[in-house]
């Protein structure tokens, strides 16, 4: 995937206002924390991932927004401040109760806050994908979490999925 098309998947379901708050979550080497760093005006993006050589790896090119490495499981870690924001790209399949996780992260939400997914479209499992979270399924599992708006941003070919990548939008 281009950078390009990382913009595309994610750009309606970030607001434009200065100063935001955000969590990458399973960061690895910040392919969308870049993307996401490319629509913000300002602010700070926390990258969290297990791998911190993946963290260690990261090139950050912006000049308006900062940007922390944090190592640590994302699936459980505690937070102790409030984001504008928490990007899950590509990394919601690893975790087997996702709707419990999403509950946690709405509570860590700040008003008008929100959760940009990005997922492979598919119900089916490989090594991978262990926990596959298709739109259909996100939404489901978002309604649990108490999320009820899920909002259908973009969708992108997949070299590995024939349903494709989309992205969503939860409040």
């Amino acid at each position: 995937m281009e950078l390009s098309q990382a913009i595309q998947l994610i750009e309606k379901g970030v607001a434009a206002t200065p100063n935001q708050q955000w969590a990458d979550l399973g960061a690895g080497q910040g392919f969308f924390s870049q993307a996401l760093a490319q629509l913000l005006p300002s602010g700070s993006i926390t990258a969290i991932d297990q791998d911190i050589h993946a963290l260690n790896a990261i090139v950050w090119k912006s000049d308006t927004v900062t940007l922390t490495r944090l190592p640590a499981d994302f699936s459980t870690y505690s937070w102790q401040r409030n984001f504008n924001g928490f990007l899950i790209a590509n990394a919601l399949h690893y975790v087997p109760e996702p709707a419990t996780l999403l509950k946690r992260l709405k509570k860590q939400l700040l008003p008008d806050g929100r959760i940009l997914v990005i997922e492979y479209d598919t119900e089916i499992s490989n090594a991978w994908v262990p926990y596959p979270i298709s739109f259909k399924k996100l939404q489901a599992v978002a309604a649990v979490a108490g999320l009820p708006t899920v909002t259908f941003l973009h969708r992108v070919n997949s070299t590995y999925q024939t349903g494709g990548i989309y992205a969503a939008r939860l409040t």
